[in-house]
């Protein structure tokens, strides 16, 4: 079960880069990394970090999240580290704990990071609360299979508009998987997808 767990773990991270970076190298790569039980590829070339009196904490994230589309993992870290009191970049630091991405895998920390952007309201970080409480088991019982969780973390991350969420809950009120059954409420989810793509 804690090899399910960590598969997950990484798979939610992996899809997480994929919606950030809009490609599919940056998420084969920490796919491939975990399966082969090594940290995600980082070149190691040098690269200039931003300076730390950055007035504006979204140009530091941004400057990550394109050395993490680079597959300048390390770097990408290092950036997140110095923002980490943005929710972004915590979460961004806690998907690079649960991946391995420019740092030794500590799932322990990952999640710890990630529920601190959660709880701070950034709408990847409930997005990924949410998917992990659906999902997750862990042998020491610390972080378990939590449905009502879960449904709370995706009910926050969709009002922020987070398209990942508004599916996994369209989805949850067709079936009546853990929200009342509810065709219509289904189908605001959807049309607020919808209205995203067009």
């Amino acid at each position: 079960l804690l090899h399910m767990w960590k598969v997950l773990a990484v798979l939610v991270a992996a899809v997480s880069v994929l919606f950030a970076t809009g490609t599919v190298e940056p998420f084969l790569e920490v796919v491939v990394g975990f399966v082969s039980g090594e940290d995600a590829i980082d070149d190691d070339a040098s690269v200039e970090l931003p300076s730390e009196d950055i007035e504006v904490q979204g140009s530091a994230f941004d400057h990550g999240v394109m050395l993490a589309e680079k597959h300048r993992f390390k770097q990408s870290f290092h950036v997140f580290e110095r923002c980490s009191k943005e929710s972004r970049c915590l979460n961004a630091l806690g998907e690079s704990y649960l991946t391995g991405a420019g740092v030794a895998r500590n799932l322990t920390l990952g999640l710890e990071l990630i529920n601190q952007a959660a709880e701070l309201g950034d709408p990847d970080a409930q997005y990924n609360m949410g998917i992990l409480h659906s999902s997750l088991f862990e042998d020491n019982a610390t972080f378990v299979q939590n449905e009502a969780l879960s449904v709370l973390y995706l009910y926050a991350a969709s009002t922020s508009g987070h398209t990942g969420a508004l599916m996994s809950m369209g989805y949850r009120h067709m079936e009546g998987y853990g929200v009342p059954k509810s065709c219509s409420t289904a189908a605001l989810n959807y049309v607020e997808v919808a209205k995203q793509v067009t």
